[in-house]
C-alpha cells in the first residue's frame, strides 16, 4: 500500500495510533478512492481472553480490555481487527464461548462502572447484538450435552439461557450474600443441570440447574478468588480449580479439594488454566508470574516463560499449538506443547500511545507507550504502518508522557520545519513536574528524561542504542 504525495497527518488516539492517508487507487477498483482510517502502531498489547471455534480448527477469537475484538483464521499466526465488530467501547471482554454451530458469545463488563452483559454474533464476530444487558459478566460456559444451554456468571449472580444466548433468566437468588461476584463457570458434560461456579470467596455447585446451591470449598483456603474451574475430559468428576491462593484438584466432584504443589508462592495467583487438546496429561497454568507447564498430570510444574509475564488466558489447539494471552506482550505461540514460546502479534496492536512524533531529518516516526512499564517505552518506524522497533531497554520501567526536540536553542516539539542538522529526542516520564526551560543545555539533568540522537538526514534506521542513568536523567546513547 502506498500513500499519496501529500503530508501524512498523525493523531493521538488511544489505544493505537491512527494514520489519515490519501491512498493511491488502482483503475480496476475506482470505488475504493478517497480517505481511509488505518490502525497502526507497535504490535502487542493486553489480551483478556481467547476462544476457539469448534467449526474451524484455525479460527481463534481474541478479546481486549477496551472493547475491541480480533479474529485469527490462521491458528493464531495473524490477527484481524473485526469491523464493525464488538458494539461497545470501554468494555473488558473477559470471556468468550463458541457454539458447535459457530455462534460467538462474548461476556463483557464496563471498566468504568458496573455495567456489562453478553453480546451475540452469528457472522464470526463481524457484528453483534446485546442479549443480556446491565450485568457485569465475567464468565461464560456452554453445556456440552445441550449446546443451546448457556450459563453466564456476573457480579450479580448466575444467569442461564436455553436458546443459545437469545434470552436469559436468573438462576441464583437475588441479593444472595455469597452467590454473587462470579468469576468462573463450568458445566458437567454428562448432565447440564450439574453446574460449578467460582466466586471471589468460594466455589459452589448445583445438581438441579440452580434450584439449590451448596458450598464446595472443603480443603480450599478460605476467601479464595476462584478464577477458573475446569472439568477433566477423561473424568468429569475430576475437577481443577485455580484461585488467588493457587491451584486445587478434586477427584470426587468437588466434595474435597487438595492443593496442587509445584508452583512457588509468588506464582500462586493463577488466572488461566487449560488441559492440552492432544495429551490429557499436559496442563498449562497462566499466572501473574509467567506460564507454567505440567507434563505429568499436575504432579510437577515448570515455568517456560519469564516470570515477569502476566498471563490472562491460554488455549490449546487440536494441532498441538498453544496460545497464551498476556498483559502487554500480546499473544505468545508455542508449537511444542508450551516448552518454548514466540510472539504472535502480526495484525494485533492495542497499545496506549501517549505521544507520536515525526522527525523530518531521519525520516522516522517515534511513538511513546503509556501504561505498560514492562513492554512499553519508545518505538520507532520508518513508515507509519511499521514495522516498529523498540528503542533500547534502559528506560527501566519509565512511562512516556511526551516526546520533545532539544537543540542548541532549547526545547521544541518535533515537527515539520524543524530539521536542524543535529537534534536529540527527549522522553519525559509521567508524573514528573519539571520541564526543560528554554536555553537548557543537553547535559543538564532533567527528571526522568531520556535523550536520543536522531542523526543526520538519510541516516536510515535506528541502530542499537544504550540507555544510561545520569543523575536524574536517563540518557539514550547511539
Amino acid at each position: 500500500m502506498k500513500t499519496g504525495a501529500g503530508l501524512i497527518t498523525l493523531f493521538r488516539f488511544a489505544p493505537v495510533v491512527f494514520v489519515l492517508a490519501h491512498l493511491f487507487v488502482s483503475p480496476a477498483t475506482p470505488s475504493d478512492s478517497g480517505e481511509r482510517w488505518l490502525p497502526v502502531g507497535p504490535l502487542g498489547g493486553d489480551v483478556r481472553s481467547l476462544a476457539l471455534d469448534p467449526t474451524d480448527p484455525r479460527r481463534v477469537y481474541l478479546g481486549t480490555a477496551t472493547g475491541v475484538l480480533y479474529r485469527s483464521d490462521t491458528a493464531g499466526r495473524t490477527w484481524r481487527r473485526l469491523t464493525p465488530g464488538f458494539p461497545r467501547a470501554g468494555q473488558s471482554l473477559d470471556a468468550m464461548a463458541v457454539s458447535p454451530r459457530g455462534t460467538l458469545l462474548v461476556a463483557f463488563w464496563d471498566v468504568s462502572g458496573r455495567g456489562g452483559g453478553v453480546a451475540k454474533s452469528d457472522d464470526h464476530g463481524e457484528s453483534f447484538r446485546i442479549t443480556l444487558d446491565a450485568e457485569s459478566v465475567r464468565a461464560l460456559s456452554l453445556a456440552p450435552s445441550s449446546p443451546n444451554l448457556v450459563f453466564a456468571g456476573s457480579l450479580g449472580g448466575v444467569f442461564a439461557s436455553a436458546d443459545s444466548g437469545e434470552s436469559w433468566r436468573r438462576i441464583t437468588p437475588l441479593d444472595h450474600p455469597e452467590l454473587r461476584n462470579v468469576e468462573s463457570v463450568a458445566v458437567d458434560p454428562r448432565d447440564p443441570r450439574r453446574l460449578y461456579i467460582g466466586t471471589r470467596h468460594l466455589p459452589w455447585k448445583t445438581m438441579n440447574g440452580g434450584l439449590t446451591w451448596v458450598e464446595v470449598h472443603r480443603g480450599m483456603i478460605e476467601d479464595s478468588d476462584v478464577f477458573t474451574i475446569t472439568l477433566d475430559r477423561r473424568d468429569p468428576d475430576r475437577v481443577h480449580a485455580t484461585a488467588c491462593s493457587g491451584i486445587y484438584g478434586s477427584r470426587n466432584a468437588a466434595r474435597r479439594w487438595s492443593r496442587v504443589r509445584g508452583l512457588p508462592y509468588g506464582s500462586r495467583r493463577t488466572r488461566a488454566f487449560a488441559q492440552d487438546a492432544q495429551s490429557p496429561d499436559i496442563f498449562y497454568a497462566g499466572t501473574t508470574e509467567g506460564l507454567w507447564v505440567s507434563m505429568d498430570d499436575t504432579a510437577t510444574w515448570t515455568a517456560t516463560t519469564p516470570l515477569d509475564l502476566v498471563v490472562n488466558d491460554v488455549v490449546s489447539l487440536r494441532d498441538g499449538t498453544v496460545l497464551a494471552g498476556t498483559d502487554g506482550a500480546g499473544v505468545l505461540r508455542s508449537a511444542d506443547h508450551g516448552r518454548t514460546w514466540s510472539p504472535s502479534n502480526d495484525g494485533f496492536s492495542e497499545r496506549f500511545v501517549s505521544k507520536i512524533a515525526f522527525d523530518p531529518v531521519s525520516l522516522r516516526y517515534f511513538a511513546g507507550i503509556l501504561g505498560d512499564r514492562l513492554h512499553g517505552g519508545v518505538f520507532s518506524a520508518t513508515e507509519a504502518i511499521g514495522p516498529w522497533t523498540s528503542l533500547g531497554g534502559g528506560l527501566k520501567g519509565r512511562e512516556v508522557l511526551a516526546i520533545l526536540e532539544i537543540d542548541q536553542h532549547g526545547v521544541t516539539h518535533l515537527g515539520p520545519g524543524q530539521a536542524n542538522p543535529r537534534k536529540v529526542l527527549a522522553i519525559f516520564e509521567l508524573g514528573k513536574s519539571r520541564v526543560a526551560h528554554r536555553g537548557a543545555s543537553q547535559n543538564q539533568a532533567l527528571d526522568a528524561l531520556a535523550i536520543l540522537e536522531v542523526g543526520q538526514p538519510g541516516a536510515g534506521h535506528v541502530g542499537r542504542a544504550q540507555i544510561k542513568i545520569r543523575e536524574e536523567a536517563v540518557i539514550l546513547e547511539m
